[in-house]
């Protein structure tokens, strides 16, 4: 009997994700802010994502990953000296000293006090208005991340993303209805069969690789496994034009203004 009502459940979930995947597809080339669009605001800060919703992005991408304390702070390095007026290592300060920091004085003055935001803040915020890609950046936060998305509301407009795949098997062995993106680094193409396979292997709906290493032969590789193609990070729009053209499904972009304006114009010729 248990095991009967595991597969109905896993069957659930097969059709639930297929049917995000067929809707992303038939909606067009999705452009993605990443990290809200990271040229144009403070990256993974709650003006970054307000300002990819007044671009008119559907997409945005954020980075999470654990303070001290076990909050779940959305910051992409380990450390926030890069990109705040503090120092230290993430996992070694609290929510509250987290939260004390600037993480918008250092791109410009006109963002000065914008804060490190929690996931659960985040979502809130982007509810009804972003799709997210939520980026793990550490291990063992994976239950408390599904638990955001389910009490934000968000896991029907979510898919969760990383390049580690043992991270992707422990997200969907505790939520296995939810979507998961395999992020892939590659700096020159490679044969994608193994690629893809391991993609199918973990059940994720998208495969993310680095556009140095997109090609034509990986795209249809990758969708005729029932894949989503989503790159990334492609800030020249020669470059988003030439993806656009093999067919990916995504494009990352610090850039979404440029991205829009391509689609835009490429809609119109259509």
């Amino acid at each position: 009997m248990a095991s009967g009502a595991g597969e109905r459940g896993n069957s659930r979930a097969t059709r639930h994700i297929a049917a995000g995947v067929k809707a992303w597809r038939e909606e067009g080339p999705a452009c993605i802010a990443h990290r809200g669009g990271l040229a144009l605001a403070p990256e993974n800060t709650l003006a970054s994502f307000a300002n990819a919703v007044k671009l008119g992005c559907k997409w945005a991408e954020l980075d999470v990953r654990a303070s001290r304390d076990g909050a779940l702070a959305v910051i992409h390095d380990s450390t926030v000296d890069r990109t705040t007026n503090g120092t230290g290592a993430v996992a070694e300060l609290s929510l509250r000293q987290l939260k004390k920091l600037d993480a918008g004085l250092k791109f410009s003055r006109r963002f000065a006090g914008q804060r490190i935001p929690t996931l659960d803040q985040v979502l809130r915020a982007v509810r009804g208005k972003l799709n997210m890609l939520v980026e793990i950046k550490a291990k063992n936060i994976e239950r408390q991340v599904v638990a955001s998305l389910r009490k934000t509301r968000m896991d029907t407009s979510a898919v969760v993303i990383c390049f580690d795949p043992e991270v992707l098997v422990r997200f969907k062995q505790v939520a296995s209805d939810l979507p998961t993106g395999l992020l892939l680094s590659l700096r020159a193409p490679k044969e994608p069969g193994p690629l893809v396979a391991l993609a199918r292997r973990l059940r994720a709906c998208c495969i993310m690789p680095s556009h140095e290493g997109v090609t034509k032969e990986f795209v249809e590789k990758a969708q005729a496994a029932g894949l989503l193609v989503s790159t990334w990070t492609v800030n020249d729009p020669g470059r988003m034009e030439a993806l656009l053209d093999l067919g990916v499904d995504g494009i990352g972009t610090d850039r979404p203004d440029v991205l829009l304006k391509i689609l835009a114009r490429r809609r119109r010729r259509a």
